[in-house]
Order: structure tokens, then C-alpha cells, then sequence
């Protein structure tokens, strides 16, 4: 199987291909070069978890036994990767040998996306546990087609991007600028940040029930809750 680092060809074709789909800049630039977005498959990627995602709908396969993490970032990723596969090794290691002491939960659950990709390995291969940040409508096929578990994280919407315009902030770089928060919040809403909008991450059933809890916890309080789609 080639892998998505080593071959120069598989490379050039995934950059082709993405080059042809719209693009948008999100909410912050570096040395006066807008960070791009790529629209696919009605989501919107940055460059290089949407290459790593094309490799995976081509070519990975779960093991029968895998467990995937998903989420939108933000809202707990790393926080249920470290539960994930603390259950998952409970009895293989005990708190003083299990690898969290020494290693990243991102370390021990690697991203579909990102690291899979690369080396088209797994650090704890006996541990068929990873993890995704893509929208579930586009997961590779062999995933949503197999008995492959999936695990889902959510958060309030509000608290999600108030927690990724933080961490943003936080990892830029000294010449980095940054749009108004509140254009940095309107692309958030419109789907238009990192993996599309938080609501257009979930399948349609799990869709409906968020309607019907935040509908249940508006009750009484004068709100409606709106219609969200991405665009």
C-alpha cells in the first residue's frame, strides 16, 4: 500500500485534486498569507488533515474490532481519548506501566487524518482504538460500512468556539493576525472553520436529537433555536 509521505506521486495527485476546490481563508494569517480552507464534500479542510483524509477514504481499512474517537476539536478530544484507552488497556496495564504516564493520549489513539496516513502504522497496534476530527459523512466507506464502533464527543457550540479561538491565540506565531472575533464567529456558524460547522458533524438521527435537547432545555426561556446548515 503507498503511503501518503512516501510517495511524491500519491502527493502530487491529492494536491491536484485539491487545488481545484473552492477555497476560503479562515480566521487568521500568517506573514500577510491567509491560511487556506478547501470545500469537500459540502465540509471545509485544511490542506493537510483533507489530504490525509482522501488517502484514508482510499485506502484504509478497520480492524473488525476497531473503536473510533470522533469529534469536533475542542470539545474534549483529548480528554476522551485518555478515558477511551484507559478502558480499553484496563487490564492490560496497570496505572503505574500504561503508556499515558509517559506519552500524549494523541500518542496512544493517533488521528485518521493525520497520523494513520504517514506511516500507515499504530503505536499500540493489540489497542484498535483511533480517533477523527472529519464529519461522519465523510468517513471512508470501509468505516461506516463495517461493525467498526464509533465513539462521539459533543459540546455547547458556544463554549466550543470560545475554547478554539483561545487555542488558536495561543499557538500562533508572533506575526500571526487575526480577523475580528466576530468575523472569526460568523465563519464558525456558517460551517466555515477547520471541519465544517459543529452541528453538520453529526448524521442526520443525532442531529434531530440535539434539536429536541436544546429545544427541551429552551423551554420556558423565551430563545428559539434556529436553523443551522453549512454551506
Amino acid at each position: 500500500m503507498e503511503l501518503l509521505n512516501d510517495s511524491e506521486n500519491i502527493d502530487c495527485e491529492y494536491k491536484a485534486r485539491i487545488s481545484l476546490l473552492p477555497q476560503r481563508s479562515i480566521a487568521f494569517k500568517v506573514a500577510n498569507d491567509f491560511t487556506r480552507t478547501y470545500e469537500y464534500q459540502g465540509f471545509w479542510f485544511r490542506i493537510q488533515p483533507l489530504r490525509g483524509l482522501m488517502w484514508a477514504q482510499d485506502h484504509f481499512i478497520p480492524q473488525p474490532a476497531s473503536t473510533l474517537i470522533a469529534s469536533y476539536p475542542k470539545t474534549g478530544t483529548t480528554w476522551l481519548k485518555a478515558l477511551s484507552f484507559s478502558i480499553a488497556t484496563r487490564n492490560r496495564y496497570d496505572i503505574p506501566s500504561s503508556p499515558l504516564q509517559t506519552a500524549s493520549p494523541h500518542e496512544c489513539v493517533p488521528f485518521l487524518e493525520y497520523d494513520i496516513p504517514k506511516t500507515q502504522s499504530h503505536n499500540y497496534p493489540e489497542i484498535p482504538l483511533f480517533s477523527t476530527h472529519v464529519p461522519y459523512t465523510s468517513l471512508p466507506e470501509s468505516i461506516t460500512a463495517s461493525d467498526c464502533k464509533i465513539v462521539y464527543i459533543c459540546r455547547d457550540p458556544t463554549d466550543t468556539f470560545v475554547s478554539w479561538w483561545h487555542f488558536i491565540h495561543k499557538l500562533a506565531r508572533k506575526d500571526t493576525e487575526f480577523v475580528p472575533v466576530e468575523e472569526g464567529f460568523q465563519q464558525f456558524s456558517e460551517g466555515k472553520a477547520t471541519v465544517g460547522d459543529w452541528k453538520n458533524h453529526l448524521p442526520a438521527k443525532m442531529k434531530e436529537q440535539m434539536d429536541q435537547i436544546m429545544e427541551l432545555k429552551l423551554t420556558d426561556s423565551g430563545l428559539t433555536l434556529g436553523n443551522t446548515s453549512h454551506t
